[in-house]
């Protein structure tokens, strides 16, 4: 059905514009070395996946290209400063419209960003003429493209210029702390150094280890093509620049790779390198579709699967992390595995991204020797990622089990493995791929469980108990120093992910045929786990530990979202869910935009739709003009992501193996069509409601799972298709289909 939409005219309908560029400048603090940019809200974005930029006015005839690189890091930690190694700016490509005085500045400036060819453009008015530019960051090569047309008749020193300006490599987190702790910071690297020779300007920043001595680089090739392409008119001059970011752990390396991407560039010429940029954009469009009468909404829901495919790639090993290829100004320069990572991912598989998604499992095959090391202390077969990591996976090793089970004070947050395993196991179950069931998710999820599991001990009520561990992040009542944690024994979050592993490895083994080692170890445990605790609140946050302060993340209520472990239809686990959930979104005061996302997602699971875009009507405050996000320490991006997966929960689920369809479709959204959305058990989900009425279901089978489906269609269900289908209701809203593995049922009301 995708096939059928003109992508081009339905996406430009969504396009971010900016009808009058205005320089913002920077937010400055006094006991602090620097100023941070403020612009990220008000950027255009461009990016492949491992290069990106950030467009925005910098100065009255400036536009600023703030660029980044997904594995551009410090080599080094700086301690008292830095949560874990840190990623690192690279500094700006500037575009200067002529010599002009502040005075004569750019008159007015637009831009645009283009999602159909993920390509930003813009226009400048100068008292000597009109310049327009174009950009994009190659889709299938690390490379920026710029193109830059203007008069001919344009002297050559009022011509516009592209010039880099490289910023030094040091974390960001410098700006963060108090200047006194800034200027102690040691070891830093050097400035970066600058050259030009020929038509290639380089910029190289050499990095330094712990010890002070340079481990490699970070280096920026720019090259300018004057008049690069002919097509325009004889009025008209086009100049074309390109530029290559690259990182490296040896030095020289990274600078001769970008003089080597912008030449293999210059190569192919302009024409070539637009064509097969859009070509990939194009055919990435057209994987999934959805159209709703709130354009707000629609917009958002389709900036994010931009943002997404300019933050990953499925063949990279690198994951997206706090700022994907957007790095800026930020208190959280890194990797984040307790919510960050996995709200980043949410979407892709529902969107029918699920190849885009790789790049998490492949960040996991690369860095596992270390994922290893941090679970040692505790047992030689787990796996374990604390907080936050820079990009080697680093500085997350627990103390050994004994520390932990005599009480060691620390941040502990066993789940957040299990939490990436899942996100793993919902790829399988999208695809219902054995070979990666068995290769991939079996093992990263055996490992993960197999850390909490060395940590159980029977209690004298005859249950197995977890020891004191963290509830992300929630602060220790009235003490400023715990802020952000408050060890606890039984904590919901580690209770329910390791509920869900032990009995997700166990289902694993039955559909791979196999019987594991420690099989009889993981029914005894989940047979004898002690249960959640409860309060007349609901769950509570851990043993002794009620839900009795406003907390933005939703760790303590696993359970429901995204685990889904309750079984709604039986009124005294929905009665428990309903009042944990109520609860905690009632308690106002430290609620973020993502609590708005987790909340509209629960409402969802809930058949609450009214409720559900309540929740995410809550986010639109959080978001800037550009669907970016800030909180707190600055930056991120997971946020707005996940608010596409919230709007996929009301018009596609699936609970205890029913695919549900409308589940919870808010009053407002009357007119909506959606095509190729992905369900689990393979299914592409196709559907669309009219005038408030729900119209029909088309379900197409990848890969021959059992139907069992809940339409919600009015009336009798009637079923259509290339031969007849057997509709066995259940009674309670949902049929069976005998769907078979490449057919597809048309089912009306």
């Amino acid at each position: 059905m995708t096939d059928t939409v003109e992508y081009r005219s339905f996406l430009s309908r969504l396009d971010p514009t900016w009808p009058r560029l205005v320089h913002r400048g920077g937010r400055y603090f006094p006991d602090r070395p620097a100023c941070t940019r403020v612009d990220w809200g008000e950027c255009a974005f461009i990016g492949n996946g491992m290069i990106g930029a950030s467009i925005y006015k910098k100065t009255a005839t400036g536009l600023c290209f703030e660029l980044g690189r997904n594995d551009a890091e410090a080599h080094n930690f700086l301690k008292g400063v830095d949560w874990c190694v840190p990623r690192i700016p690279i500094g700006d490509m500037v575009l200067t419209a002529g010599p002009f005085t502040e005075t004569q500045a750019v008159t007015n400036e637009q831009m645009r960003l283009g999602l159909y060819d993920a390509e930003a453009t813009g226009e400048m008015e100068t008292p000597a003429g009109n310049i327009s530019w174009q950009a994009f960051a190659d889709a299938a090569r690390d490379v920026l493209v710029l193109v830059v047309t203007y008069p001919q008749t344009l002297s050559a020193s009022a011509r516009p210029r592209v010039s880099l300006h490289p910023a030094h490599g040091i974390s960001p987190r410098l700006n963060w702390v108090s200047k006194e702790v800034a200027d102690a910071a040691s070891p830093l690297p050097p400035l970066p150094v600058l050259t030009t020779t020929g038509d290639i300007t380089l910029s190289v920043q050499e990095l330094v280890n712990d010890a002070g001595d340079i481990s490699g680089e970070c280096a920026v090739a720019l090259r300018a093509m004057k008049e690069a392409r002919q097509d325009i008119s004889d009025s008209s001059r086009r100049d074309m620049y390109l530029l290559s970011i690259q990182h490296s752990r040896g030095n020289g390396v990274a600078r001769n790779a970008a003089r080597a991407a912008v030449d293999e560039a210059a190569a192919m010429g302009t024409a070539a390198l637009e064509d097969e940029h859009r070509a990939w954009w194009h055919s990435w469009w057209r994987r999934s579709f959805l159209s709703l009468s709130d354009t707000r909404w629609e917009a958002f829901y389709h900036i994010q699967l931009y943002k997404l495919a300019s933050a990953t790639r499925g063949e990279m090993d690198e994951v997206i992390d706090n700022q994907g290829v957007w790095l800026t100004d930020s208190a959280w320069p890194g990797t984040w595995w307790n919510l960050n990572v996995q709200l980043s991912y949410s979407p892709l598989c529902k969107a029918n991204r699920v190849d885009l998604a790789r790049s998490l499992a492949n960040t996991i095959r690369r860095h596992e020797k270390q994922i290893r090391l941090n679970a040692a202390p505790v047992t030689p077969e787990g796996m374990y990622m604390g907080r936050s990591s820079g990009r080697e996976c680093t500085g997350n090793t627990l103390p050994t089990r004994e520390a932990i089970l005599q009480g060691i004070e620390g941040i502990f947050e066993l789940g957040n493995f299990t939490w990436i395993a899942k996100l793993l196991h919902d790829q399988y179950r999208y695809t219902m791929d054995r070979q990666f069931l068995a290769e991939t998710v079996y093992p990263v999820l055996r490992a993960a469980v197999e850390v909490p599991c060395s940590l159980l001990e029977r209690g004298e009520d005859g249950k197995l108990h977890l020891p004191r561990t963290t509830s992300p992040e929630y602060p220790t009542p009235g003490d400023p120093a715990r802020s952000t944690f408050c060890p606890a024994q039984d904590t919901s979050y580690d209770l329910a992910l390791l509920r869900w592993g032990l009995t997700t490895l166990l289902d694993a083994e039955h559909e791979l045929g196999m019987t594991d080692a420690h099989s009889a170890l993981w029914k005894e445990c989940l047979r004898d786990l002690t249960p959640y605790c409860l309060d007349e609140n609901g769950l509570m946050v851990a043993r002794g530990l009620p839900f009795a302060v406003s907390h933005r993340h939703y760790s303590h209520l696993f359970a429901l979202y995204p685990l889904q472990l309750f079984d709604l239809e039986d009124p005294s686990e929905r009665a428990v869910a309903e009042t944990s959930f109520r609860h905690w979104i009632g308690l106002r005061g430290a609620l973020q935009g993502y609590s708005y996302t987790g909340s509209a997602a629960m409402a969802a699971l809930l058949g609450e739709g009214n409720f559900a875009l309540d929740c995410l009507n809550g986010l639109r405050e959080y978001l800037l003009p550009n669907t970016m996000y800030t909180e707190g320490g600055g930056p991120v991006i997971e946020t707005p992501l996940s608010g596409a997966e919230s709007l996929q929960c009301v018009l596609v689920h699936t609970i205890k193996n029913t695919l549900r369809v409308f589940p919870a479709i808010p009053d407002a959204f009357r007119d909506l069509q959606f095509a190729a959305l992905l369900a689990e058990g393979a299914f592409e989900v196709s559907g669309r409601r009219a005038h408030g009425v729900n119209q029909w279901v088309l379900v197409k089978s990848l890969a021959g799972s059992p139907l069992r489906i809940m339409p919600n269609l009015p009336g009798a269900v009637l079923a259509h298709g290339a031969r007849a289908f057997n509709l066995k209701p259940d009674g309670k809203g949902a049929y069976l289909i005998d769907l078979k593995r490449g057919e597809a049922v048309l089912l009306y009301g």
